[in-house]
């Protein structure tokens, strides 16, 4: 089965999800479609967490980045 991700430059939506950032739009949609080239089969929901992880602060992701960049957690 082939997926077809639906983007939408111009009103900058994936699958139907509209991001208002254009940086943050770029950004969901450079992860998405190297994903989908894997076989990846994203939902509306699927980039709605995707924008979400990209726009909330992800606390845990920064205790891994330190860990493995060698900072020290504060």
């Amino acid at each position: 089965m082939t997926m077809i991700s639906v983007v939408d430059e111009k009103n900058q939506t994936i699958q139907g999800f509209h991001i208002e950032d254009t940086d943050i739009f770029w950004a969901v949609e450079s992860a998405v479609h190297s994903s989908v080239m894997e076989g990846w089969q994203p939902t509306k929901a699927d980039i709605s967490d995707a924008y979400r992880v990209a726009t909330e602060y992800q606390p845990e992701m920064e205790s891994d980045f330190r860990r493995i960049f060698g900072k020290k957690d504060e």
